[in-house]
Formats: structure tokens, sequence, C-alpha cells
């Protein structure tokens, strides 16, 4: 349990730092939607497989989290800069 979380925080504060950047810049409803939504469902998915131990579900919820987080990135930094 405590690796889980040890691992959650330090994903979980950049994307929260950039979800903060995504609404202050003016992003799109929408696109918060699909983006918080599936980070915190693979962050909740993450959760579980690594308590069960099952891989690579794991790996591929891990993943599919860094790369919403690496999205929302792209997306503050496309507002920023239109």
């Amino acid at each position: 349990v405590m690796r889980v979380h040890a691992n959650g925080q330090a994903n979980i504060l950049q994307f929260l730092f950039l979800g903060a950047l995504f609404v202050q810049v003016g992003g799109s409803g929408l696109e918060a939607q699909v983006l918080f939504g599936a980070f915190t469902a693979m962050r909740i998915l993450y959760t579980i497989v690594y308590m069960v131990g099952v891989q690579p579900w794991r790996t591929i919820t891990f993943i599919i989290g860094v790369l919403t987080t690496v999205a929302l990135l792209i997306e503050v930094l496309r507002y920023l800069y239109m």
C-alpha cells in the first residue's frame, strides 16, 4: 500500500499542477472531462492492479496515465501559444 501511495504522489502532483494551468489558460471543458477522467480512471485501475499484482495491466494503466499527463501538457502549451 505504501509503494502504491508513494508512486501516486509523484504522478498525481504533476497532473494536478498541469490541470490547474489548463483551467487557468481557458482550456476546453470537453478536453478537461476527457483528460481528467482518463487520468483518474487509470490511477484507480493502476492502484487496483498494483495491489493484485496483475501484469501487464499495471504497466499499461501506468503508461496511459502518463500519456494523459503528456497530452495535458501539450494542450496547456497549445493554449498558451495560440
